[in-house]
């Protein structure tokens, strides 16, 4: 998660997970190249790879490649979550009084390391900011910087 634009009026946030998708595309395209390499050889082993690749490539692709952006405009006194996958795009404006705060949601690892994610509470609910949970610091630095534009303190 990256702060694009923060000034009193305006925060803009955003996730996309470029490396990853680059990562999960070129070891999908590879098991698809090997099982083409493979299928005139061993045609179930070819289609094994080809399966592997083609369809659980496609799958962590598309589960994983998410462009999510939070958008709090105090001007216009609303507030977007705007989610775009390979083949959607969603939206969902909310009044900016209605954000009370954001805060990191953990999870411990089997191997201990700690994933976490964003949650906003708006209203009388919360919303995750990103679907995916991660390790990396810009979750954290994410719901802080949130929390200090709406003023609130740590």
């Amino acid at each position: 998660m990256k702060v694009r634009i923060d000034t009193p009026d305006l925060l803009v946030i955003e996730s996309r997970p470029v490396i990853a998708a680059a990562l999960i595309a070129v070891t999908a395209f590879a098991f698809v190249a090997a099982g083409l390499f493979t299928l005139p050889n061993d045609a179930l082993r070819g289609v094994v790879l080809l399966a592997i690749g083609g369809v659980a490539g496609g799958y962590f692709l598309w589960s994983t490649a998410r462009r999510e952006t939070l958008t709090l405009n105090r001007g216009g006194g609303w507030g977007e979550i705007r989610r775009r996958t390979l083949t959607a795009r969603h939206a969902h404006r909310f009044p900016l009084d209605d954000l009370a705060s954001a805060r990191l949601d953990t999870y411990d690892m089997a191997e201990g390391s700690t994933t976490a994610r964003v949650m906003l509470r708006i209203g009388e609910r919360e919303e995750p900011l990103t679907q995916v949970r991660s390790t990396l610091p810009g979750q954290k630095q994410a719901a802080e910087r949130i929390n200090a534009w709406l003023g609130l303190r740590p």
